[in-house]
């Protein structure tokens, strides 16, 4: 028996219209300084005052979010008693969000504890909105949460199934603004998602199709959107293409590229995408070896 998680998903340019009509009294939006820099917070913000809902803003959150920062942010939680939290960036603010909404829900917990397989009896006080400005991580359809120990330079892989998003909103107009190296760091980190996800232990028919498509999408469009970011089709498609990788590897797993890519992260405080990019091919000629069919597959797609 398998189970299958996934946000309910609004996707398209004009995606984030959906933001008017959404219900509630107060939304605590979990970022980082430069997309407020970027005006993006401002966008999102906009939308919310549409629907007549008080916006509060945590812009705190680091590349590599430490627990320190989800502290902080959970505390910031507990004072503006939000029904909305909305995690708006890449995988770093939107993973944060997750870790500060099961804390705001639970304050019996600390983070560490955060786990498959524990009840964490979530929605009683709030709901949750991922909104992604790259097109990579899969971090807005995914239930992981990955946190940085500062004091132990050690990556922490947490999350719980409950804890996947109600709402995720992919709005190709977010990622517009990436510049090309950025575009290519987060293309090929979702490449390497949907990869593992096709060839790990766990994959199923499900995630097979998801990962597949995924990776169709991202040998031709990528390089589209590197060329010329303002590719709307290529923007979005790239968009549509992480989100599906996330959903195939957030439903399967992922296996030694990231296995491997979160060591170099914590020692050498390597940028994630890259260091998991590193170990892709090694990721595909291992699991190449250990079934020969995945050769003959990799070729088709």
């Amino acid at each position: 028996m398998w189970y299958f998680v996934s946000p309910q998903i609004i996707f398209g340019e004009g995606a984030l219209d959906a933001l008017d009509e959404l219900e509630g009294r107060r939304a605590l939006i979990v970022t980082d300084g430069t997309l407020v820099q970027l005006g993006l917070v401002e966008r999102v913000k906009a939308h919310l005052d549409t629907a007549g809902i008080e916006v509060h803003v945590f812009d705190a959150v680091e590349p590599d979010p430490s627990v320190q920062t989800v502290l902080k942010g959970t505390e910031v939680a507990r004072e503006v008693e939000p029904d909305w939290i909305i995690g708006l960036g890449g995988g770093s603010p939107m993973d944060a969000a997750k870790a500060i909404w099961i804390l705001y829900e639970r304050p019996d917990l600390h983070p560490a504890e955060i786990n498959p397989f524990i009840h964490l009896g979530l929605r009683q006080k709030a709901r949750l909105i991922t909104i992604p400005t790259t097109s990579g991580t899969g971090a807005e359809v995914t239930w992981a949460i990955v946190l940085t120990d500062t004091e132990e330079q050690r990556k922490m892989g947490l999350g719980n199934r409950e804890n996947v998003a109600d709402i995720a909103i992919l709005d190709p107009v977010m990622a517009a603004g990436m510049p090309p190296q950025l575009t290519a760091d987060t293309g090929l980190d979702a490449l390497t998602h949907a990869v593992e996800g096709y060839t790990c232990a766990w994959h199923t028919d499900l995630t097979d199709g998801l990962c597949a498509g995924a990776a169709r999408l991202i040998f031709r469009y990528l390089p589209r959107a590197v060329a010329d970011g303002s590719d709307m089709e290529a923007r979005e498609l790239m968009h549509n293409a992480a989100t599906c990788a996330g959903l195939g590897f957030g439903n399967s797993m992922a296996s030694m590229a990231h296995a491997m890519g979160h060591v170099l992260e914590a020692v050498f405080h390597f940028p994630h995408v890259r260091a998991v990019s590193i170990f892709l091919p090694f990721t595909i000629e291992l699991a190449s070896r250990e079934a020969p069919a995945l050769s003959s597959a990799r070729a088709a797609i």
